[in-house]
């Protein structure tokens, strides 16, 4: 077996060898001729400006004697010397040509030293003998020269489009070498080296994600059962005690303890089944236009009759929210203000234009260093902790997820001293005087 596949792989290794040498070749004939194209049509140029010229010599002369028939003399010998440049640009274009044609630039002397003999007669005076000079000899031999640059130009021609046709057929066969052949070879000899890796990749992704859930899993099991255990633990012993001792003494403080612990339960649940929600996708929202001073009142009348110092500042206005959703979030900013801070927890409101910014502040340590990097990160906080009760690390993920769903926006902030969640919603386009 290792015999059979080294032996495939040798001779997938020579037939690509092959084929880059057969596609070489034919690359380096294409560009071999394509520079002779590029010279030819180079020369083409050249011959098709020549014969240009021919005409405008043929014209100049014309011009020459016709002002001499009407005794411009001046003009008569613009027109000569303009005959004398024509034919001097011809000869050094045929010079110029990429492929010496020495009979060409022959000829065109000739036309040269013609037309420069029928000036010398026209300059002085000697009219009769410069036309007769031009329809005997000058003429002639400009038609033949420009005979000769037109069938010259039109072999040339020729000679590019067959080259042409040529440089196609080389350049299909070169593509075919080099962008079918050897890519095929490549792709046959390493075909399963790809799949392989890929695969493998696919394998520890996927191994990663599940991992990554497991993870998840373990982190929400852990906070269910010290977080909720606590609340619940609460709630069952004063209730307890309670029946068992109704002292007027103990009533007021287990029922505060009933209420606040039950309020932590219910906060938790709330936040368990938005992330639930969330992850589904499946939240609804109903905004409608809303007074911001009801939804702090309602969301702070369970902190204030536990007793919690929260001090409000918050400038009447209407703004497009869904009121739940809204009394969740802020329920969660003033939660996590009184675990990770202290009282006095400050909320101040003010409308700017269309916008409402609502902040909650506390004047506490703050988050940890881990936390505070990244706030709204779901379990940003040891759920197993004890320092932080009443809490699954979801609480400010959870605001932040419902803000946003609602066109707004929330920040973490520590300035001085004070933390600030700063949470910006959109107005009703309603501001009370």
């Amino acid at each position: 077996m290792t015999h059979r596949r080294t032996s495939s792989w040798g001779n997938g290794a020579l037939i690509a060898a092959v084929a880059v040498a057969i596609g070489a070749s034919v690359v380096f004939a294409r560009a071999d001729q394509v520079e002779r194209i590029g010279a030819d049509a180079q020369d083409l140029s050249t011959l098709e400006r020549a014969s240009a010229e021919t005409a405008t010599h043929r014209a100049s002369l014309v011009v020459a004697f016709a002002a001499t028939g009407m005794d411009q003399d001046v003009l008569a010998g613009e027109a000569a010397a303009e005959a004398v440049l024509a034919a001097e640009r011809i000869v050094g274009l045929l010079a110029e040509l990429e492929v010496p044609r020495e009979p060409l630039v022959v000829f065109a002397e000739d036309v040269l030293s013609s037309t420069i003999e029928v000036g010398d007669h026209l300059q002085a005076g000697r009219t009769d003998i410069a036309r007769q000079l031009v329809d005997v000899s000058t003429l002639p031999k400009v038609e033949q020269l420009a005979q000769a640059i037109g069938g010259e130009a039109g072999i040339m021609a020729s000679r590019i489009a067959g080259e042409r046709s040529e440089a196609g057929s080389l350049a299909r066969t070169a593509s075919f070498v080099v962008a079918l052949l050897v890519p095929a070879m490549t792709v046959i000899g390493f075909r399963r080296v790809a799949k392989r890796r890929i695969e493998r990749e696919r394998l520890e992704a996927e191994l990663i994600r599940q991992q990554e859930l497991s993870q998840a899993k373990d982190h929400l099991i852990a906070g269910l059962s010290h977080q909720l255990r606590t609340p619940i633990t609460g709630i069952y012993g004063f209730a307890d005690l309670l029946l068992t001792y109704p002292d007027p003494d103990l009533l007021e403080e287990g029922l505060a303890t009933i209420l606040k612990e039950s309020g932590n339960l219910r906060r938790m649940v709330d936040d368990i089944l938005v992330a639930a929600r969330i992850d589904a996708d499946s939240v609804g929202y109903n905004p409608v236009e809303t007074s911001v001073a009801e939804v702090v009142d309602r969301t702070l009348s369970h902190f204030l009759r536990l007793g919690t110092l929260i001090k409000v500042d918050c400038e009447p206005c209407l703004i497009q929210v869904d009121a739940a959703r809204l009394e969740h979030a802020i329920r969660n900013l003033v939660a996590n203000a009184i675990g990770h801070g202290a009282e006095p927890i400050q909320i101040v409101g003010r409308a700017a234009g269309d916008v409402y910014r609502l902040a909650v502040c506390d004047s506490g340590p703050g988050l940890g260093p881990d936390a505070a990097a990244n706030p709204f990160r779901a379990f940003a906080n040891d759920p197993a902790s004890v320092t932080v009760r009443g809490s699954l690390g979801l609480g400010l993920s959870v605001a932040k997820t419902l803000i946003e769903a609602m066109s707004g926006t929330i920040e973490h902030t520590r300035v001085d001293g004070t933390t600030v969640f700063a949470v910006t919603l959109p107005t009703a386009g309603y501001r009370p005087g």
